[in-house]
């Protein structure tokens, strides 16, 4: 069985179970042995996170596999030109797309180094036959053991293979406005040169990803991407309950008058969604995006946590 994809279902369960008996803990205050319970699975929840991130360590690289099918694309060659436009949209989908996973903002400007260095994308070859590009990148997981160049990748082809309006929204929320126009660039830019893809690539959970798409698919898809109006972020602030914790990227709060607000948040704040507990009263800096589809006539609301306040008397 793949090892790593063990240590993230066992991972998952084990959180869980935590938040079930954070919820147990809040009704039943001062029962130590529940405490005691929780305490031990939070050591159990922290070894299992140094092991997924070791193991991710030890894999060390994420290949990405474009095959490339068109009158340009014969024996294995292209176009220098086109092999660099390619390359830009790519990698501008990517870096964009880790910047927001990982800080919870959309990029503005030159992407961090950090973040550049993180990902390490490099062309490492172009094989014959349809002509066939092999990108790789680093994947730098966390001490958390997750992976944003994972999260970007499995972003890109959740976006690619998108079925419905709201699953292509989804991940249109995911990978950021940046992003999402570095695809579409991408796709306009294959169809100019007449351009079918094959894309794949396999996650570190053994999960096999791909996108076979003609050159009609290819148009339909940033025709698509074109109906989607990603407004500019408007910072807000909540103050809430927060009723529910994942692991996997979200918080949820009920605010006094009984909403509930279910909210996303980056990896730079994992330590410290760690630190909350169901019941917690906290406020939140949220960046609220709305996208808006011109062709169902239908919004979606996203909210991306910013910063997080524990309230002085919960303290």
């Amino acid at each position: 069985m793949n090892v790593i994809r063990s240590l993230q279902d066992q991972l998952d369960e084990a959180n869980k179970l935590r938040t079930e008996q954070l919820s147990t803990i809040e009704t039943s205050a001062g029962n130590f042995a529940l405490e005691l319970a929780l305490n031990s699975l939070e050591a159990h929840i922290s070894d299992l996170e140094n092991q997924l991130r070791k193991e991710k360590e030890k894999r060390q690289k994420e290949v990405l596999e474009l095959r490339l099918e068109g009158s340009i694309a014969q024996f294995g060659s292209l176009p220098l030109s086109v092999l660099a436009g390619i390359a830009h949209y790519i990698s501008g989908a990517l870096h964009a797309a880790s910047a927001r996973i990982r800080t919870g903002r959309e990029p503005k400007g030159r992407i961090a180094e950090s973040i550049m260095s993180s990902l390490n994308l490099r062309l490492v070859g172009i094989e014959p036959g349809s002509s066939r590009l092999l990108i790789t990148a680093d994947t730098s997981p966390n001490l958390f053991g997750r992976s944003m160049t994972e999260e970007s990748l499995r972003g890109l082809f959740n976006l690619l293979t998108a079925q419905e309006e709201s699953s292509l929204t989804d991940s249109v929320q995911i990978l950021g406005a940046r992003s999402t126009h570095n695809v579409s660039s991408l796709l306009k830019y294959l169809t100019k040169n007449n351009l079918a893809l094959d894309a794949r690539w396999t996650s570190p959970t053994g999960e096999q990803y791909g996108w076979q798409a003609t050159t009609y698919d290819i148009t339909k898809l940033a025709s698509s991407l074109d109906m989607l109006q990603i407004q500019k972020p408007e910072r807000i602030k909540i103050s809430g309950e927060v009723v529910l914790l994942s692991e996997k990227g979200r918080l949820d709060l009920k605010d006094d008058r009984e909403c509930t607000h279910r909210c996303n948040f980056a990896h730079f704040l994992i330590g410290q969604v760690k630190k909350l507990h169901l019941g917690d009263r906290i406020t939140c800096a949220i960046n609220k995006t709305t996208i808006y589809n011109s062709m169902t006539d239908k919004e979606k609301v996203t909210l991306d946590l910013v910063e997080i306040h524990q309230n002085q008397e919960e303290t």
